[in-house]
């Protein structure tokens, strides 16, 4: 069936919801699959963690805060798309911009070790750079190393950092990296030996 043309424009009336994107996992992980569409409420419920009710109260968040749009209907459901955001905080003169792609990092750090652990030794505003970074490495333009030195952390962090946001934003680096020699072996044994061993036996 053919989608009906809804030209309403947004209207923001709430930005609380962008500041829930970085606290709340769900609705982050809401959010980023609704970035996916245009789509529908019944078509997306599939693909969360969340009930019915609940999805439909963080569409009314997400449509609060200019997040989410009506772009007509199908099927009998209204179809929905997303706006992406920047929101930028200024704290004591250091800018700190917040994306979709930054809240959908942090919104693994209480499930994500190495997310919660890069962020308590370089804080916010380094994951912040990092994500575009990440996005150069995914197509060849920049290493691991490069991306250490370029943030002033640590080769191991870079490593270890680099591995979670790929697999968190769906990265796929370019076969240049899985077979040119990028990884640092010095790097990755730093990781290996800091990552508690789950197989030990414990008393």
């Amino acid at each position: 069936m053919a989608t009906q043309q809804n030209t309403t424009e947004i209207e923001v009336t709430d930005l609380r919801p962008v500041l829930d994107l970085l606290q709340k996992p769900k609705l982050a992980e809401f959010y980023a699959v609704l970035r996916n569409g245009p789509t529908t409420i019944p078509a997306v419920l599939p693909q969360v963690s969340i009930g019915k009710t609940a999805a439909y109260d963080y569409c009314e968040l997400l449509k609060a805060a200019g997040l989410l749009a009506e772009a007509g209907r199908e099927n009998g459901s209204t179809v929905y798309e997303t706006r992406d955001f920047e929101l930028t905080i200024e704290i004591d003169g250091e800018q700190i911009t917040v994306t979709p792609e930054l809240a959908r990092v942090l919104a693994e750090r209480d499930e994500n070790p190495e997310v919660d652990r890069f962020i308590d030794q370089y804080g916010i505003e380094t994951l912040a750079e990092f994500l575009p970074l990440a996005r150069a490495y995914a197509t060849g333009s920049t290493t691991h190393r490069a991306i250490a030195d370029s943030l002033d952390i640590s080769r191991a962090a870079a490593f270890e950092m680099l591995g979670e946001i790929l697999d968190i934003l769906e990265l796929t680096p370019e076969s240049n990296h899985i077979h040119g020699g990028d990884v640092d072996e010095t790097a990755a044994a730093t990781v290996h030996d800091a990552t508690p061993d789950e197989s030990a036996d414990t008393e």
